[in-house]
């Protein structure tokens, strides 16, 4: 009955996510903007999933959490990872292009954000939460790290389908090479697929599985750091 629940959980998330990307597509196809790129709509419905996930927590009471608490906790989320994936993409990978026109850096609507980045400003607000609130950090950060696989495995698709962080350069008869606009006419390796697949939703089969099993607090984050880095 436990799975059961799980599947008939889990199954209207994919089915609004895979919705959500085929109506997308349809408009960037039209010519339509919607005033987000692939990879911050991404991030929009990777939080949604997260939120799902903590409000049945909630309700089946397997987190320190009210719904009071999820509405302040998502908003630190979210200024987290928007301060932290902004900072590391200006700092880090385009400070000389920043420094000449210091007023772009706050211009997150034209793109630009670090994935790396937004996990160090998550990271810093689930700490700066659970001090506030007195939730111990791991219990908390593990049932964090069980969802931020399917951020991953989205935000990689958003950046295939914003044409970046492809891979290198590809025989052409392999049948999934990619001509990327950006890339030049050579065809590449889809990386931005296979990180999806590995550090995605690898990752997040992963970790059910060791959910699964009896374990302490603290594991499912320490898992998912190492499982992240390995795949």
């Amino acid at each position: 009955d436990v799975q059961l629940q799980r599947v008939f959980f889990l199954r209207p998330v994919f089915v609004a996510v895979a919705v959500v990307i085929t109506a997308l597509f349809t408009l960037h196809k039209a010519g339509i903007d919607w005033g987000l790129r692939w990879y911050s709509t991404m991030y929009l419905l990777a939080y949604t999933f997260t939120y799902l996930c903590c409000r049945r927590w909630i309700k089946r009471r397997t987190v320190m959490l009210t719904p009071l608490l999820l509405d302040s906790l998502i908003a630190y989320l979210m200024i987290g990872m928007i301060l932290g994936a902004r900072s590391a993409y200006v700092l880090i990978y385009n400070w000389e292009v920043y420094a000449k026109n210091p007023i772009d850096m706050i211009k997150i609507w034209e793109g630009g954000l670090s994935f790396h980045g937004g996990i160090v400003g998550v990271i810093i607000a689930i700490v700066l939460f659970c001090r506030k609130h007195g939730i111990p950090f791991w219990h908390l950060s593990d049932r964090l790290a069980f969802t931020v696989p399917v951020g991953i495995g989205l935000g990689r698709i958003g950046n295939f389908m914003n044409g970046e962080l492809y891979g290198r350069v590809i025989s052409d008869h392999v049948p999934w090479a990619v001509i990327f606009p950006s890339g030049g006419e050579l065809p590449r390796h889809p990386s931005q697929i296979y990180q999806s697949l590995g550090e995605g939703w690898l990752l997040f089969l992963t970790l059910v599985l060791i959910n699964r099993k009896k374990h302490r607090e603290g594991t499912i984050g320490a898992s998912f750091v190492f499982f992240y880095g390995l795949y």
